[in-house]
């Protein structure tokens, strides 16, 4: 998740809408979602796809509406690789990531450290 991150590649597809984003990333298992614990705080500006320890994943560039900080949101199916997967907070090379679970679904929110 850092070192993806810290590539700073951009979006593929610009979209602040999900539906769209979904109806382009089409080889995902998976629908890409706001998520319950974002709310309403962040803004989604676009995706790609990105792979996490080998397992297809979505990244997305959202901004957050308090501080305008433009993050890196990841979002994976949950499988039998990854389904002990718990809430946690780490930090290194300048770059808090912030990993959770919702339902089917495992997010990683990765932001720099300023």
């Amino acid at each position: 998740v850092i070192y993806n991150h810290n590539k700073r590649m951009p979006p593929e597809i610009i979209t602040e809408s999900y539906v769209t984003l979904n109806q382009a990333l089409d080889r995902l298992n998976f629908k890409v979602v706001a998520g319950q614990t974002l709310g309403q705080d962040f803004m989604l500006k676009g995706g790609r796809y990105c792979s996490i320890q080998g397992i297809i994943a979505a990244q997305l560039q959202v901004v957050e509406k308090s501080s305008n900080q433009v993050l890196t949101l990841y979002q994976f199916e949950i499988n039998s690789s990854n389904e002990e997967l718990t809430s946690s907070l780490l930090k290194e090379d300048n770059v808090q990531v912030k990993i959770w679970r919702e339902g089917n679904l495992g997010f990683a929110l990765a932001r720099d450290l300023l």
